[in-house]
């Protein structure tokens, strides 16, 4: 696949993008290429708020926290109608650390946004460069060289 810089296992495919094809029934080959999905690993865009111009993370129903809390005080309206005419009365106060990502930090004690944070915390709260550059390196092929000793 062009898309995919992984080592090529099956059927011109690496072993993810194989287990995709079979999952979905082994299809024409020219089909499944045609139409494979998301990266298999890796950088995928995350949700935002579906709310104009909020760029706050979806913590439910399509929905950032902030949104969610205001519909459900609001008595939990027809979502639809209600997110047509909510506006936005907050901005981030930072965008995510994380390189490819546009979402916004939900608050001044977080590093990254509502997604990336989660990641990063049942990560156990690695070192935030370190982390960044883990996550830059998800799906690809690089060889990560960083954990072994300096020889000389």
């Amino acid at each position: 696949m062009n898309d995919c810089d992984r080592l090529v296992a099956q059927h011109g495919l690496c072993n993810g993008h194989v287990i995709r094809w079979r999952h979905r029934g082994r299809p024409d080959m020219a089909d499944f290429l045609a139409a494979p999905g998301p990266p298999v690993r890796g950088h995928v865009d995350l949700r935002q708020c579906a709310v104009a111009e909020c760029r706050f993370g979806i913590n439910g129903r399509g929905l950032c926290a902030k949104h969610y809390d205001r519909w459900v005080r609001h008595g939990r309206p027809e979502l639809e109608t209600w997110i047509a005419q909510a506006v936005l009365t907050t901005s981030g106060t930072a965008e995510c650390r994380m390189p490819f990502c546009t979402l916004w930090v939900e608050n001044t004690t977080k590093v990254f946004c509502h997604n990336h944070q989660d990641r990063w915390e049942r990560a156990g709260r690695p070192d935030p460069k370190a982390f960044v550059l883990d996550c830059q390196l998800a799906g690809s092929s690089a060889i990560d060289l960083r954990g072994l000793s300096p020889t000389g």
